[in-house]
């Protein structure tokens, strides 16, 4: 009606009523002059009501007759999406809905996990999932959801790759899963069989390949399988030859069989593929690491550079104080002859003894460069050998 604003006839004001006594409702006014309403049914039992509208005017005696309309209520609310209120990571649940009548199943969030269309729900990832089914009766469009709660699979983590053991030295080690045996329930395999430990840890003393499933306890969310190999420390022969005493620049080769299987690395030096080191100038011991490519071998061994201290300086601050062929220590042959530019002998000393302190019978030498002649033991074909060179004396 459009006169009066659509407030209907000019002064008239509206009342409304439901005649039925098993009306639970509200009517509710949407106009000042209440021509128009909305009825909330809320808990009235489905069946047939009258609706009575009566028109008042205060300009006008009489009264019309009051104006009634039939309504069916039906009793169409949702009904609930059956089903199991949690599911695991990585597991399928089914789904359904108690009202017989085709519709929509959708997913809020598919980060979650994803849903067909027959009712199958996928869970991807832990977290909430709200599932929702739309569907249409008798004209009326109904949404009905339901919270699933996906709870997350058990993550245990064992070494990955092979395990090498040393069965020559009895070596025992631990597999460990990384989780509280107070909330998860083990199962260990050693080649497909199961091993009577239930604990989150196991001694290991064998080869093989073991296996570990772990059980959430409260959940009852089971893990994927993970596994890993122990394999026995294969021990290759390992010797390393350094070539050229004395020399400013020597070489160091490590000799192993099939050596492009393996890395090496002097000192703290990054690793190489090569097993000869070249340009060493450091006299005394070095610290060669060898470890397998594509396998768990790994072992240090100790080389020694024999040279000979190019200078030193005694004069009491405890560096560099005394002079000798410290790299020859471990020859019991050894012997050091120092002489003077004239070739008086001063002193002589084992590589394992002290050193020289500059002095003779006492007295301090000046500075200056010295000559020694030093008799020793090749290492490597076992021949008498000597050498005779110079250093420095500073002050």
């Amino acid at each position: 009606m459009d006169e009066n604003n659509g407030n209907g006839s000019t002064n008239s004001t509206y009342q409304w009523f439901v005649f039925e006594d098993e009306f639970e409702g509200e009517i509710v006014p949407q106009t000042s002059s209440d021509n128009q309403i909305i009825i909330e049914w809320e808990n009235t039992p489905e069946g047939e009501y009258t609706v009575l509208v009566q028109e008042i005017n205060s300009e006008v005696s009489c009264e019309p007759e009051p104006k009634q309309m039939s309504i069916i209520l039906r009793d169409l609310s949702p009904e609930n999406i059956l089903g199991p209120n949690y599911v695991c990571e990585g597991e399928t649940i089914a789904l359904a809905h108690t009202f017989q009548t085709e519709g929509e199943w959708a997913l809020e969030d598919e980060n979650i996990g994803q849903i067909s269309q027959n009712g199958n729900f996928e869970a991807l990832h832990s977290g909430q999932a709200i599932v929702n089914f739309s569907y249409n009766n008798n004209g009326c469009e109904f949404s009905v959801s339901k919270l699933i709660q996906v709870h997350p699979k058990p993550q245990p983590s064992l070494q990955g790759g092979e395990i090498c053991l040393d069965l020559e030295a009895d070596e025992t080690i631990i597999l460990n899963s990384g989780l509280s045996h107070q909330d998860y329930d083990f199962q260990w395999y050693h080649n497909e069989q199961l091993i009577t430990n239930s604990s989150s840890h196991i001694f290991i003393s064998e080869v093989g390949e073991f296996k570990l499933i772990v059980t959430n306890q409260e959940t009852g969310c089971v893990s994927d399988v993970i596994s890993t190999q122990v394999v026995e420390l294969q021990k290759p022969a390992v010797s390393a030859t350094v070539y050229s005493d004395f020399e400013n620049n020597q070489r160091i080769e490590v000799s192993i069989d099939n050596p492009e299987a393996y890395l090496f690395k002097l000192g703290d030096a990054p690793f190489q593929e090569s097993n000869i080191f070249y340009n060493i100038t450091t006299e005394g011991k070095h610290h060669i690491s060898i470890k397998e490519k594509d396998g768990c071998f790994f072992m240090k061994i100790e080389v020694i550079v024999i040279n000979y201290p190019k200078f030193f300086t005694p004069n009491n601050d405890s560096y560099n104080d005394t002079w000798n062929i410290h790299s020859l220590r471990n020859d019991p042959t050894a012997e050091v002859y120092i002489f003077d530019r004239y070739g008086k002998l001063l002193k002589t000393i084992s590589p394992a003894a002290k050193g020289w302190d500059g002095t003779y019978h006492g007295k301090k030498m000046p500075s200056n460069d010295y000559w020694f002649l030093v008799e020793y033991t090749d290492r490597n074909d076992g021949s008498q050998r000597s050498f005779r060179s110079n250093f420095t004396l500073k002050r």
